[in-house]
């Protein structure tokens, strides 16, 4: 279940300039497709069509693209919680172990 959570842009951009520069934690965004781009210890992936593959940019580069997927399709998980954008603003939902990105980590 989604709860209001007050975020605004800029700390979006602090917290994906934290894992993507400082590797702190890992940041994830889906599209409405299935398709997904990860940051994860300092490694930029993608998934595409059930493939896997590494991303050779540098970190401000990484930055730059994560912050226009977020604007973009308007969700992002981080640390353990899925955030979604809504007309009324951001939400929040903490996810089980189960469903959290770990489980998916180093596939390639």
């Amino acid at each position: 279940m989604y709860e209001k959570f007050p975020l605004s842009s800029q700390l979006v951009h602090v917290w994906l300039e934290e894992t993507i520069i400082h590797d702190l934690g890992y940041v994830m965004v889906t599209n409405h497709g299935g398709k997904y781009a990860w940051v994860d210890e300092g490694s930029y992936n993608v998934k595409l069509n059930g493939l896997t593959s590494g991303v050779n940019k540098s970190k401000q580069e990484t930055l730059e693209i994560f912050k226009k997927l977020v604007d973009k399709y308007g969700n992002f998980e981080r640390n353990g919680y899925k955030y979604h954008r809504m007309k009324e603003g951001w939400q929040r939902r903490k996810l089980g172990y189960d469903k959290q990105f770990v489980h998916t980590r180093k596939t390639y």
